[in-house]
C-alpha cells in the first residue's frame, strides 16, 4: 500500500510537518524557510 508522497496539498503539508518534527534543526529540502536559509 505505497501511496505517492504528494497526492495533494494537505498530504504535502503533512509530509513537510513530519519532516520538521523529525529534523527540527534542518529545514525541509523542498521548501526551506527563508529565515533559516539566510543563516546558512
Amino acid at each position: 500500500m505505497v501511496e505517492p508522497p504528494y497526492g495533494g496539498g494537505k498530504r504535502k503539508q503533512f509530509h513537510e510537518a513530519l519532516l520538521r518534527q523529525l529534523y527540527p534543526s534542518s529545514p525541509p529540502p523542498l521548501s526551506p524557510p527563508p529565515d533559516q536559509s539566510v543563516h546558512q
